[in-house]
């Protein structure tokens, strides 16, 4: 989860898509 966290300081605006495809990626993992 801390990487998610990471994922979203790290990410402004255009990448919110590839942020929700990256939790969509950790939910499916786990």
């Amino acid at each position: 989860m801390r990487k998610i966290v990471i994922a979203v300081s790290g990410v402004p605006g255009a990448g919110k898509t590839t942020y929700a495809r990256f939790i969509a990626e950790e939910y499916k993992l786990r």
